[in-house]
């Protein structure tokens, strides 16, 4: 009982008697799985899984850089996922098969090829030049620039400039 000295008052809400109905208690999904896992047969099919998928994430996470999905949309973002997950079992494939810890390292040849990105401002005319001398070639305008730039600084050619 509750409040049993506002009986004793005019004004009181009388005796209030509360009652406890237990519901019939519904096994949670966790409680099924649990019982699945721990009978023999559960522990069993459990003891033959390869691997925790923790490292999986983690390796597809930290690794790979996969924070967010690029994509929109459940296809996108399925197919997205499904690339991440082929990269990481392919590198598993690749640690099971090659030795790298007996591999020499060898420096990639063509590092001295690559080409630094540069903003720089030119002016209009001299990229319409280059842009019609791409057209009579067929070789891209920035390819030509740097061609030039290239055959300068290979023969050392400076700049004669007088100020009038």
């Amino acid at each position: 009982m509750r409040n049993p000295e506002t009986v004793d008052h005019q004004k009181g809400k009388g005796r209030q008697v509360s009652f406890i109905i237990e519901k019939a208690h519904r096994k949670a999904y966790t409680d099924w799985m649990m019982q699945r896992v721990d009978s023999d047969e559960g522990k069993l099919i459990y003891s033959q899984r390869i691997s925790v998928v923790g490292p999986v994430f983690a390796n597809i996470g930290t690794n790979k850089k996969l924070h967010r999905f690029s994509l929109r949309g459940k296809t996108k973002v399925q197919s997205q996922w499904r690339l991440y997950c082929m990269i990481h079992n392919i590198e598993k494939i690749m640690r099971e098969n090659y030795d790298f810890s007996k591999m020499k390292g060898k420096k990639n040849p063509y590092t001295k090829y690559l080409k630094q990105p540069v903003t720089m401002r030119l002016d209009k005319d001299s990229i319409a030049y280059f842009k019609d001398l791409a057209e009579e070639s067929g070789i891209p305008y920035q390819t030509l620039i740097n061609l030039y730039l290239r055959d300068c600084a290979s023969n050392k050619r400076k700049l004669d400039m007088k100020w009038r």
